[in-house]
Parts: C-alpha cells; sequence; structure tokens
C-alpha cells in the first residue's frame, strides 16, 4: 500500500498503538531493540576520526615543535596545523548535507572514508619522508592532510547523527544519537593514548585504520535510512530499511504505522525546493537555536581544551606530566560521557544544558581566576591544593561538560529540524559548529597574547555559563517525543494531532 497520503496521522497512531499492545502480549517473542543498537554504533563509528583528529596536534605539535624534530615549525605554523583541518570541515559540511539528500545517509558515511584515508596517510608520510625532502614541502603535505581529514569530518559529523535519528525509537533516540559525540570521546582517547606511546607520524597511519573500518563495517550491516526512502517517495524501501534495524518478521503494514512516527512522514506535495523549505519560520527557529548553542559550546573552552592540551597542563604550573594528564584527561571524557548518554534517557535536554553550561563555566572561571591570583603574587602558596588547583578545575570541566554540552547540541541536530530537509540544515549547522571550532582554536593564541591565561578562560567561562541560560530559557524540551511532533512544534499551525508518544517495548 502507499505509505505517503493512504491514511492520515491519527489512524497511524492508533495502528502504532496497537502494535505496542500486542507486542507486549508476545512475551518471548517480543521485538528486540538489539539491530537498532547496533546500527546505530556501527553508524558511530565514523566519527571516532574526529576525535583522533582533533587530540592529534595536542600530541604531535610539541613533538614537532622540539629542537630534535624532523620538521622545523614555528609557533604561527603549530597554530595552522592545528586549527586548518577546522578550516576545511564546513566545507564538507556543505558538501555531505548535498550528497546526504542527494544520495542518502549511507553513501555520506562511506564517502567519508576517501578523504580521511588519504589524509592520515599524507601526515604520517610527511613525517617518515621529512630528512630527505624540504622542510616547507613536508609541512605542505601536513597541512593538506589535515585539510583532507578536516574535509572528510564535514561529512560525518552531521551523517552519522541523522542517520541515527531516523532509524531510532523515541525511548532510545536520545542515548543512541548521543553516541555520536561518545564516539568523538573515544577517538580523543585513543588519540591521546597513541600519541604517548608513538611518534606522531606512525600515529597518523595507524589512525588511518579508524576510517577504513568503519567504512567496511557500514557496507556490511547498515541499510540506507528509511526517512530519507521516504523522502524520495521510496516507500517499499523504506519498509524494508526499517524492517533491518527492527526485525526482519516484522510485517509491512505493522512497519508503516511505525514509519509514520520515526520519521515525521511528509506531507509536502513536492512543489516547493529546499530552499523554500529552507526559509520557513519552522526551519529557522530551530538552526538559529542550534547555531547559537553551537557558539557557546565551541567558546567555552572545550576546543582548546583539546587541541592544546599538553600546552595548557604546562602552562598552569602544576607539576605532572602533561602528555599522561593527557590522557588520563580523555578517560574522564569518556567516562562521563558514558553517565551523560544514560542521563540523556530520563533527564532533559534543557537541565542538562543549564546544569552542564553552569558547572563548567564555573570551572573555567576558576582555572582562569587561580592563574591571575598565582601569577599577581596576590595568593602566594606552595600548598598542594594551591598548585593542583588548576588540574582540578579541568578535571571539574570535563566531568560537567562531558555530560551536557558534548551531547546535547548534537543530539539537537538529529532531532528537531523538519525531515524533508533534514540533511541540508544537518549540513548547514555542522559547517557554523565547525566554522566556531576554527575561530575558537585559531584565535587561542591571540587570546593568550593579548589577554593572558587568565583573561582566555574567563573569556571561555562567561561564554558558555551565559549561553547556557539563554538556551534554558528558549530551547524547547524534546525528550520522549517523536520526530513528528517536534517538527510540529514549531510550526504557527500544527497540521497533524500529536498524541503522546507509546510506550515502546524493548
Amino acid at each position: 500500500m502507499d505509505l505517503i497520503g493512504s491514511k492520515d496521522y491519527s489512524e497511524k497512531s492508533t495502528e502504532l498503538h496497537t502494535l505496542c499492545r500486542s507486542r507486549e502480549r508476545l512475551g518471548k517473542k517480543k521485538i528486540s531493540s538489539y539491530r537498532e543498537i547496533r546500527a546505530a554504533f556501527v553508524a558511530n563509528l565514523a566519527v571516532i576520526h574526529p576525535g583522533m583528529m582533533f587530540s592529534f596536534s595536542a600530541m604531535a605539535l610539541p613533538e614537532m615543535l622540539a629542537d630534535d624534530s624532523v620538521i622545523k615549525i614555528t609557533t604561527e605554523q603549530a597554530s595552522w596545523i592545528a586549527s586548518i583541518a577546522s578550516f576545511a570541515t564546513p566545507a564538507g559540511c556543505l558538501f555531505g548535507a548535498f550528497i546526504m539528500d542527494r544520495f542518502g545517509r549511507k553513501f555520506a558515511l562511506v564517502f567519508l572514508s576517501i578523504p580521511c584515508i588519504l589524509g592520515w596517510l599524507s601526515v604520517g608520510a610527511a613525517g617518515f619522508v621529512a630528512p630527505h625532502v624540504s622542510n616547507d614541502f613536508a609541512l605542505n603535505i601536513i597541512y593538506c592532510g589535515r585539510m583532507l581529514k578536516g574535509f572528510g569530518t564535514g561529512i560525518v559529523a552531521g551523517a552519522s547523527r541523522i542517520y541515527t535519528s531516523e532509524i531510532s525509537t523515541p525511548r532510545l533516540r536520545g542515548t543512541l544519537t548521543a553516541l555520536a559525540s561518545l564516539g568523538v570521546s573515544t577517538g580523543v582517547l585513543i588519540g591521546y593514548s597513541l600519541g604517548a606511546l608513538f611518534y606522531w607520524p606512525l600515529v597518523a597511519v595507524l589512525s588511518a585504520l579508524i576510517p577504513l573500518a568503519s567504512v567496511t563495517l557500514t557496507l556490511i550491516y547498515l541499510p540506507e535510512s528509511p526517512t530519507w526512502y521516504l523522502t524520495k517517495k521510496r516507500c517499499a524501501e523504506a519498509r524494508l530499511a526499517l524492517q533491518k534495524v527492527r526485525d526482519p518478521a516484522l510485517p509491512a503494514e505493522k512497519v508503516d504505522a511505525e514509519l509514520a512516527h520515526l520519521g515525521g512522514v511528509l506531507e509536502s506535495d513536492g512543489t516547493h525546493s529546499n530552499w523554500h523549505e529552507l526559509s520557513k519560520a519552522s526551519s529557522l527557529k530551530p538552526l538559529a537555536l542550534v547555531i547559537f548553542y553551537f557558539f557557546t559550546y565551541q567558546f567555552s573552552g572545550i576546543s582548546v581544551l583539546t587541541f592544546y592540551n599538553v600546552q595548557i597542563v604546562e602552562s598552569t604550573g602544576a607539576n605532572v606530566d602533561s602528555s599522561v594528564a593527557a590522557v588520563c584527561f580523555g578517560v574522564v571524557r569518556l567516562v562521563f560521557n558514558v553517565i551523560g548518554c544514560y542521563l540523556l534517557t530520563f533527564c532533559g535536554r534543557r537541565f542538562l544544558t543549564i546544569a552542564s553550561g553552569v558547572a563548567s563555566g564555573t570551572a573555567m572561571l576558576s582555572l582562569g581566576a587561580h592563574h591571575y591570583l598565582d601569577a599577581t603574587g596576590v595568593v602566594e602558596s606552595e600548598g598542594w591544593l594551591w598548585r593542583y588547583l588548576p588540574i582540578f578545575s579541568i578535571v571539574s570541566f570535563y566531568v560537567s561538560y562531558s555530560m551536557g554540552y558534548l551531547l546535547v547540541p548534537w543530539v539537537l541536530t538529529g532531532e528537531i529540524y523538519p525531515a524533508k530537509i533534514r540533511g541540508l540544515l544537518g549540513g548547514i549547522t555542522t559547517c557554523f559548529a565547525h566554522s566556531f571550532l576554527f575561530a575558537a582554536v585559531k584565535s587561542f593564541p591571540y587570546l593568550m597574547e593579548n589577554v593572558g591565561f587568565h583573561g582566555s578562560f574567563c573569556f571561555y567561562g562567561c561564554t558558555v555559563a551565559f549561553g547556557s541560560i539563554i538556551l534554558f530559557i528558549l530551547l524547547p524540551e524534546t525528550r520522549g517525543r517523536t520526530l513528528l511532533q517536534i517538527e510540529s512544534s514549531f510550526k504557527k499551525v500544527p497540521h497533524v494531532s500529536t498524541p503522546p508518544p507509546p510506550q515502546q517495548v524493548a
């Protein structure tokens, strides 16, 4: 039967309620969430690569700046190595948005492998051949490799999250969409760990294995997104795709009912272009909110802590091994990211935003205040508590930030955009997000030079704290709501009834 326009939304919702009640009566034959969870994990393996890309500069730059380095670089060149990947990412985001909407989410996930693998191998090759070529040539190869990695990151940044949101049930959507942030944190930890164990050219070559493994598993296990098939009016393929991530034995008519909730079935007659849809308030309002969220996200200090971790720890004056500290910070980030994924199942997005933002802002302010008081001699103390207070502040920042800010904006990217142009809006969002990332990373050396360590981190602390208060006021709550309900909430006159979401059965 024709899914689009064959039944109205309320009939679909009633049928879905009946389906859920019938699941409860199946006992041992309950439909498992295993396939849904497996698909989400495979899709988010791709975002391990961006985390490794972010952390690479933190471990590699101190080695490149050393006197015995095979490549001689200046501080200015080091800042470009750290930030140039983010400079290329917005272009990848826009290109990724095009291929997501034109060729599908799965195709975008597969396509990312090419520039990412080439980028890592280029950086590794530059390090190995540096003694045999000119310094400028090797440095330019590193720049090109970092740009290739950034371009690939732009493609995967939106694709993995949008794909996950579109194949997830409302009960698991928040947690599964947050796996992308968990993947980035895993990549950061792997990057720090490899950097502490191996020389940076070998780290780059080993890192190429991650996107290679990701694309292999994607080709084996993932169907295309059912929602994308619906946007192309390919209803039969949408049915088959959803069956693959639910249960192959699920009857087609039952899948039709669930598609109405999962995908936000499109009722457009197809006469309007994507750019016309983009001009609507129902698209612009959520886009503006999420872009503002990412501005506060990137100028909170998380970007510079990830890219310049070793140098920042050394600047605090704490008597610790900076490389070991970076690995420990990566562990803290990953562990509390996992806790944050769990919190998303029963805590609202707005609550996590305000709690995480204010707490992490306070940690940044304390880090800046400590450095100011210590540098000016206002407080003169040799006690261990005062000496290690900066490390405690950084740990506190990672703990609070990882349970909210690292998760919520990326979850919203896959939740609050209209299904018809979700790929386009996801690409625009990640374009802005990585443009802010480039600006934050590139401006850090200049902030340090002009306003000092304390001024820089007080700026980051105020940005995330005040930004979180504004978001708490303006941001709608999306937890537990279907994608169609969320989409309708941004329209002046909802065109469909929005009954409460049915209780999903695991």
